[in-house]
C-alpha cells in the first residue's frame, strides 16, 4: 500500500474529501463512479492523470492506457452533470436514476503500456516502483553476469558491520565489482580539465548507489546512460571515511541478452591475459584489511572522553581510533598521535571505561 498523499499533485484536502465520499456513499463502484462523486471537490484533471498513471484505479480492472485515453471526457461530463443538477434542469425522477450505477463509460480497446512503461509512471508520480522493479524481467540476465547486490555493499561500510564482532565483508575498498541496475538520476558536469563525467544514482531492487562516470567510460557507453534504462556497470569500489561508498565506473552497458555474452567474454579475457588497469591488481591481490579500533560513545560517556584519551596516549601504535557518538551517528577518526598498538592490557582498560560491547578492533 502506498499513502494518496504523498502521490505527485494530490494533496491531503483530496485525500480528505476522498475519505468523507467513502464514509457517506460507501466503496466507489468503478471510475466513472469515482469521478462523479469526486467531481465538485479538490480532483482535477492533473490529479486524476497522476492517479491512474500511478495504478490507482488498477482494482476496477481497466487498462491505464484505456483511463489516459477518456479519462478528461469522464471528468468534463461529470462536472457538467453537477452543473445542470445546480441549474435545476434534472427533474425528480433523471435525479432518481442517477442514483443507480451509470455504466456507461466506453473505453477503447487499445493495449495496456509495456510492463517498463508502467513502472516508469509509477516512478514518476510516487518516488517508488509500486508494482514490480524494472529489474524483475532481467533477473536471469542479472544472475549471469554475478551481480553484487547494492545492499550488500552498501552494508559492508555501515556503522553496524563495523561494530559487529564477525568476519569482516569480503566487500573491501578497491574492488572491482560488478552491478546491475536502473538508472534512476543522471547529471553531467564539466571538469577543471574541460572533461565530461557524470554523477550518476544506479538502482536495484535491494538499494541505490552513487556512480562516478568519467570521459572515457561516456564515451564507450554508446548512449545507454539515461534515466530508467537498465544496465550492466563494472566498476571500482571507493569507500572513503564518512561517505557513502561510490562507483568509480569503468565500463557500461545496457542490460540486454544481446549485450551479456560480449560483457562476459571481455571479464573473461581480462582475466586470462593480465590486461588489468595497475589499479585493478587489488583485486586480485588484495591487501589484508587493516584494522581500526572502534569506541562507540554514548551520551552518558561523553565526559570519559579525557580518561580515554589518557589510555590512548600511553598505548602509541597503528591501529587508526574511530569514535562513534550514539544516537546522532557522528563518527570521528582521530589523527595519528593518538593511535594505539591494540594489545589486550589497552583494549581492557577502554572496555573498563566504557564496557566490552562498545570497544571493538575490527
Amino acid at each position: 500500500r502506498f499513502g494518496l498523499a504523498a502521490v505527485k499533485n494530490v494533496g491531503r484536502a483530496f485525500v480528505a474529501a476522498l475519505l468523507r465520499q467513502r464514509q457517506m456513499g460507501g466503496r466507489f463502484r468503478d471510475f466513472e463512479d469515482f469521478c462523479n462523486r469526486m467531481s465538485d471537490t479538490e480532483l482535477n484533471k492533473r490529479v486524476l492523470e497522476n492517479l491512474i498513471r500511478c495504478g490507482a484505479f488498477d482494482s476496477f480492472g481497466h487498462r491505464r492506457s484505456q483511463l489516459l485515453r477518456v479519462f478528461e471526457q469522464v471528468l468534463d461530463a461529470s462536472a457538467n452533470d453537477k452543473r445542470r443538477n445546480l441549474e435545476g434542469q434534472i427533474d425528480l425522477f433523471s435525479g432518481m436514476a442517477a442514483e443507480e450505477p451509470m455504466g456507461g463509460l466506453q473505453l477503447p480497446n487499445i493495449p495496456e503500456f509495456s510492463k517498463h512503461d508502467l513502472l516508469a509512471m509509477e516512478k514518476q508520480t510516487t518516488g517508488i516502483y509500486l508494482s514490480g522493479h524494472p529489474l524483475d524481467e532481467w533477473a536471469p540476465l542479472v544472475k549471469r553476469v554475478k551481480a553484487t547486490p547494492i545492499a550488500e555493499v552498501l552494508s559492508a561500510f555501515s556503522q553496524e558491520e563495523e561494530l559487529s564482532e564477525e568476519a569482516p565483508s569480503a566487500i573491501q575498498d578497491g574492488m572491482y565489482l560488478t552491478l546491475a541496475g536502473v538508472v534512476s538520476a543522471y547529471k553531467m558536469k564539466i571538469t577543471k580539465n574541460n572533461t565530461t563525467m557524470a554523477y550518476v544514482t544506479l538502482e536495484d531492487v535491494s538499494g541505490a548507489i552513487e556512480m562516478l562516470v568519467f570521459q572515457k567510460a561516456m564515451d564507450e557507453s554508446g548512449g545507454c546512460l539515461k534515466e530508467d534504462q537498465a544496465v550492466i556497470v563494472y566498476g571500482r569500489l571507493s569507500a572513503r571515511e564518512d561517505e557513502a561508498p561510490k562507483i568509480i565506473c569503468d565500463e557500461v552497458c545496457p542490460l540486454a541478452e544481446e549485450q551479456i555474452e560480449g560483457y562476459l567474454a571481455r571479464r573473461k579475457t581480462r582475466r586470462r591475459t593480465g590486461a588489468f588497469q595497475k589499479s585493478e591488481w587489488r583485486r586480485q591481490e588484495p591487501a589484508p584489511p587493516k584494522e581500526k579500533l572502534y569506541l562507540r560513545i554514548l551520551p552518558e560517556n561523553e565526559e570519559k572522553i579525557p580518561e580515554i584519551e589518557t589510555v590512548l596516549q600511553h598505548s602509541p601504535g597503528k591501529i587508526p581510533v574511530v569514535l562513534i557518538y550514539r544516537p546522532s551517528g557522528k563518527v570521528i577518526t582521530l589523527p595519528p598521535n593518538q593511535w594505539v598498538s591494540g594489545d589486550a592490557a589497552t583494549l581492557e582498560r577502554l572496555k573498563a571505561i566504557l564496557s566490552p560491547a562498545e570497544v571493538v578492533l575490527k
